[in-house]
């Protein structure tokens, strides 16, 4: 008898711990925003990702994103006199991976979580070598799942890229967008 019970609370154990698994895909969109730096403007951005979280509260997610910067004008000094030119926004690819902390887990009702990440970034644009470096970024999200297994994502990015010389692209990246959540929850 007590072989049987304890057969039958591994498996109920088992079968919940398997319910907790979640993998989705998503789209998003949104702003991409350069911070301290005046030779490029705002502009947009859209990624794609696929996530797996093993437990409710630990996730991972790989991603790509494909990104621009608005023109800017920008004032140098040319032989005595200020001369103001347009610098190219330029076009910015992203692959990436992410963790995730929180509520990461799928399902029902809003869900926060806080995500660190590493990325191969790179931005071309005219006039200018391309840049090419791995970038970090860290912020929070909060996703609203539904019945549907589809859920509403919203969340914030603060990037960093460090450039030679010591220096570093900084951006800010606010995006919404939807996930497909696969039957594992």
């Amino acid at each position: 008898m007590k072989k049987a019970l304890l057969l039958a609370s591994v498996i109920l154990l088992t079968t919940n711990a398997m319910a907790l698994t979640d993998i989705s895909i998503g789209v998003y969109g949104g702003l991409n925003m350069p911070i301290v730096q005046d030779d490029a403007k705002s502009g947009t951005g859209f990624g794609l990702k696929a996530k797996f979280a093993p437990s409710p509260i630990i996730g991972f997610s790989a991603f790509f994103e494909s990104r621009s910067f608005g023109d800017a004008e920008i004032t140098v000094p040319v032989g005595g006199q200020d001369v103001t030119m347009t610098s190219p926004g330029g076009k910015i690819s992203v692959f990436g991976a992410e963790g995730m902390i929180g509520n990461v887990a799928g399902g029902v009702g809003p869900h926060f979580y806080w995500m660190l990440g590493i990325s191969n970034y790179k931005w071309t644009r005219d006039g200018y070598s391309d840049l090419s470096k791995v970038g970090y970024h860290l912020g929070p999200g909060v996703e609203i799942g539904f019945p549907s297994n589809i859920g509403v994502e919203a969340k914030a990015k603060f990037e960093i890229v460090p450039t030679d010389g010591g220096g570093s692209r900084k951006n800010i990246l606010i995006f919404l967008g939807a996930n497909y959540h696969f039957g594992l929850m």
